[in-house]
């Protein structure tokens, strides 16, 4: 931002941290006999859904996501398709400070536990390490924390999460 850049656009943060600037990337695809070219999806996709869309693609069955695979979702249908249905329910993301989140639909609730040990004087100032809600359709710049506005969002959001913590996977068994 000093030098005029704005890399991330609006997305608060960048790489290794919490928020949407290090993980909203774009998702390229050229297959000219499958997708469309000039087309766009706005559907949550995660690095980790290549594996279930391949395994989809080549009729290959995935294994019990206890074994790999943990939190891998097909997105095969968007590629014909990409107004179709969003494939994944929730989508969990970790900081490289082990602060986990989680975002299901327009929401995205950042529990705000570091990893290990951590300063005192970092727990107090690092904006990463405090619990958060976002309503990011309206939101993107992660600039309104809506935590306090929305308890019942808070738990149902950190519920999922911490069930998905519990079993070691997110993808729903088959």
């Amino acid at each position: 931002v000093e030098a005029g850049l704005k890399i991330n656009g609006d997305w608060r943060g960048r790489k290794h941290r919490i928020w949407e600037g290090g993980f909203r990337v774009p998702f390229l695809v050229r297959w000219p006999e499958r997708v469309k070219a000039g087309s766009v999806c706005c559907r949550t996709v995660s690095l980790v859904d290549t594996y279930a869309t391949l395994a989809e693609l080549l009729n290959v069955p995935l294994p019990e996501p206890e074994v790999a695979a943990q939190d891998s979702i097909s997105f095969l249908p968007l590629l014909a398709d990409p107004t179709g249905p969003q494939p994944r329910a929730s989508v969990v993301l970790h900081s490289a400070r082990g602060v986990f989140a989680i975002r299901q639909g327009p929401w995205k609730y950042i529990e705000g536990k570091p990893y290990g040990k951590v300063r005192p004087a970092e727990l107090k100032h690092n904006p990463e390490f405090r619990p958060q809600l976002y309503r990011l359709d309206n939101d993107p710049a992660e600039a309104n924390n809506l935590i306090a506005k929305h308890p019942d969002v808070v738990g149902r959001l950190g519920s999922l999460l911490d069930r998905h913590r519990l079993a070691g996977f997110s993808r729903p068994a088959p």
